[in-house]
């Protein structure tokens, strides 16, 4: 059993570096979201290819590669990181995964920020006190 742990383990360790993301990203989508490559893929192009938020391609980049986007989870069905497959929602680019992570989903929080940004929009447009 020893030597093929450290076969596997040789062998992982020559494997191109996009081979390995590959095959990690694999396991992980199998793992966390109860889905293959190939479901992902038929999601993804369902889309267009673009984030489901921004409708914009990915841009992060880990190794110099561009990442795959995040699949997008109801977290009141599964909080944390594990999904039971089920509440899946869109495939979003890292910003807007990340966004609406930060308001902990909350449409409330979301809206009120959506009011904050329109009111500072609006104040910027707005002439200075004096100008005429």
């Amino acid at each position: 059993p020893e030597g093929i742990k450290q076969r596997i383990q040789e062998r992982w360790a020559n494997l191109p570096k996009e081979e390995k993301l590959a095959k990690t990203r694999v396991q992980f989508l199998r793992r966390n979201y109860k889905m293959t490559q190939e479901m992902y893929d038929e999601e993804l192009a369902e889309q267009e290819d673009v984030c489901d938020i921004c409708k914009h391609p990915e841009t992060h980049k880990y190794q110099g590669v561009i990442v795959q986007m995040a699949v997008d989870h109801d977290h009141s069905c599964c909080p944390g990181n594990i999904t039971c497959g089920e509440c899946r929602r869109g495939i979003l680019c890292d910003d807007c995964n990340s966004g609406i992570g930060y308001f902990n989903d909350d449409i409330t929080l979301l809206y009120a920020a959506i009011e904050y940004l329109e009111k500072w929009q609006l104040k910027k447009k707005e002439p200075l006190q004096g100008d005429d």
